[in-house]
């Protein structure tokens, strides 16, 4: 049945579907911040949250209906440098436009959050391109920081 979710960790065979996905918000990416994204980065990236051989841990959560892949978040855990404190930071996050009224986005989220909290970590760092969102601080996310790029 196409409308039943299943969250699950990503598998090697998941990657051709992840990369597809993960071609949709290229564009964004380059438009918000004026850098073409490398496929072959990416790629590896997956790999490596897949592989967990990405800093402390890594996971990459893939949500599937009955068609297949449709979301996903990948997040990782870390030492914080300046407090020593285990966090988790999201380094991806998509759903793809048609499962987005479904509120899949924080099913993987809150997924996410408890495999952070599992691996140790006290904290969760998101990004976001558009700035102060109600809907985090809803979810009991602060704002902590403003980030800025510029091409050296």
């Amino acid at each position: 049945m196409a409308d039943t979710m299943m969250i699950r960790t990503a598998r090697e065979e998941d990657i051709p579907r992840v990369m597809e996905m993960a071609h949709c918000f290229f564009p964004v990416l380059e438009a918000r911040h004026g850098r073409t994204q490398n496929p072959e980065v990416v790629l590896n990236l997956t790999r490596r949250l897949i592989s967990g051989h990405t800093a402390d841990a890594s996971v990459l959560l893939v949500a599937e209906n009955g068609t297949g892949i449709v979301g996903m978040i990948g997040a990782l855990v870390y030492v914080d440098p300046l407090t020593g404190e285990r966090g988790a930071g999201q380094v991806v996050w998509w759903v793809t436009p048609t499962s987005r009224s479904r509120r899949l986005g924080l099913t993987l989220l809150r997924r996410a959050e408890a495999w952070a909290k599992e691996q140790g970590a006290v904290s969760m760092q998101l990004a976001s391109w558009s700035g102060p969102r109600d809907c985090y601080r809803k979810l009991g996310y602060k704002r902590t920081e403003i980030a800025y790029t510029k091409a050296l």
